[in-house]
C-alpha cells in the first residue's frame, strides 16, 4: 500500500499459473476473431459483459483483493480488455494518464490492473512508467518534456503476473521486436464513490 501511494505502481503480483495465462492466449483471439468489426469501444472495452472466461477473470480473488486493498470495498469494474502487440512491429503507445482517457474521479478510488496473457521485455512493448508521477497534474499528452525524466523501466514480467497502477501515474511502451506477440489484459476498477454520472455507454459490473 506505501509503495503504491508514492509511487503509483506495485508489482509484481502473482495472480494466475503460467499455464492457466497461456491457456488463455488462444481464448483471446477466439475472442478477437468473434469480436471483428466491433469498433466503435463500448463492446471491446467491456469484454466480460460478452465472455464468460473473461467474466470469469473479472471475479478473480487474487486481483480483488489486491484492488480492495488499494481502493477499497464495492468495487465496480469499468472496462475489462485486451491488448495484443504484433510482432516485429514498431507501432507504441506515447506517454499519458489514464485518468485523462476514462474521466473517473477522484483518482484514489480508481486503479488500473495490469496482467500478461505472455511475458513482457523491453523489446516487445514493456511498460516504462514515471515513479510518483500520479501526484503531479493531469494534463493532456502533446508536446511534454517528460521523456527527460527519470523513469522505471520494467525489464521482464513473466506470464501471469500483475501490476497495479494509480491512473494518474505517467505510462509508455514502445513497439515489439520480437518474433511473438504479446497479449495482456487491463482492467479498468473503481469504487463505488466515484464521481462519474454514468449513461448506457459506461455500462459497469460490480464483480465485489
Amino acid at each position: 500500500m506505501k509503495k503504491f501511494q508514492e509511487s503509483g505502481i506495485t508489482f509484481p503480483g502473482q495472480a494466475l499459473s503460467a499455464g492457466k495465462a497461456s491457456s488463455l492466449v488462444p481464448e483471446f483471439f477466439a475472442l478477437a476473431r468473434r469480436m471483428e468489426g466491433w469498433t466503435d469501444g463500448a463492446q471491446i472495452l467491456k469484454s466480460h459483459l460478452v465472455s464468460t472466461w473473461v467474466c470469469e477473470l473479472v471475479h478473480n480473488d487474487t486481483i480483488l483483493d489486491a484492488v480492495e486493498n488499494l481502493i477499497g470495498p464495492d468495487i465496480l469494474c469499468w472496462a475489462a480488455t485486451f491488448f495484443a502487440k504484433e510482432p516485429e512491429t514498431d507501432s507504441y503507445v506515447g506517454w499519458h494518464q489514464d485518468i485523462h482517457y476514462w474521466g473517473l474521479e477522484p483518482a484514489e478510488q480508481v486503479a488500473t490492473v495490469w496482467l500478461g496473457l505472455t511475458d513482457a521485455h523491453r523489446d516487445n512493448g514493456g511498460m516504462f512508467c514515471i515513479p510518483g508521477s500520479h501526484q503531479g497534474e493531469t494534463r493532456t499528452t502533446g508536446n511534454t518534456r517528460i521523456v527527460t525524466t527519470c523513469y522505471w523501466g520494467l525489464s521482464k514480467s513473466i506470464s501471469a503476473q500483475m501490476t497495479w497502477h494509480a491512473v494518474s501515474r505517467w505510462i509508455f511502451n514502445r513497439g515489439n521486436s520480437r518474433p511473438t506477440t504479446r497479449v495482456f489484459y487491463t482492467g479498468l476498477m473503481a469504487t463505488c464513490r466515484n464521481d462519474r454520472e454514468l449513461d448506457y455507454q459506461s455500462i459497469t459490473f460490480l464483480p465485489r
